[in-house]
């Protein structure tokens, strides 16, 4: 015989738990995993931002050096480094961890032959679009519009050169 005054958790009342707690541990662990994936993705763009903005500063660095006389700024055949040639043919590799891609878009010469464009940063400023892109993601790239330019000294018009006569005088 039954009595009223049993204890215990019927077979229902634990399925029914344990369904629930799947179904929240379900949408936890889903959640972590675009969580981590956004993270990863967000990582290797600021990894890249970085990478343009280490090239940049460094190209530009070397485009206002006062013993810059000109120079080569190019991509490798196959796009895994971008290399500082100056005019001596010291050469310097500034990135090899990602794709490069270059463009010059003003500042300099129009040249319809292979050969090097050279840079000469005394008389030009250069408009540059450097592209990095990820390696194992080709979608994935950051695109910096640049402009180098290098300090000019004062040319003196007529004008000028009279005043600064009356003023010395």
């Amino acid at each position: 015989m039954r009595t009223n005054n049993e204890k215990g958790i019927t077979l229902v009342e634990l399925l029914a738990v344990l369904v629930l707690v799947s179904l929240v541990s379900a949408i936890v662990i889903t959640s972590f995993s675009i969580a981590h994936r956004h993270n990863v993705v967000e990582t290797k763009k600021l990894k890249l931002q970085q990478e343009a903005n280490y090239i940049i500063s460094a190209v530009l660095q070397k485009h206002r050096d006062e013993n810059t006389e000109c120079y080569v700024l190019e991509v490798s055949a196959d796009e895994h480094e971008i290399v500082f040639k100056d005019c001596n043919g010291k050469e310097t590799i500034l990135g090899d961890k990602f794709n490069y891609s270059l463009t010059h878009n003003a500042g300099i010469e129009e040249n319809d032959s292979d050969e090097e464009i050279r840079i000469d940063p005394k008389e030009n400023d250069l408009i540059t679009t450097l592209i990095v892109t990820d390696r194992d993601n080709p979608n994935l790239d950051v695109a910096v519009d640049t402009v180098f330019t290098r300090y000019k000294s004062k040319t003196l018009s007529k004008f000028d050169e009279e005043e600064e006569n009356e003023n010395g005088n």
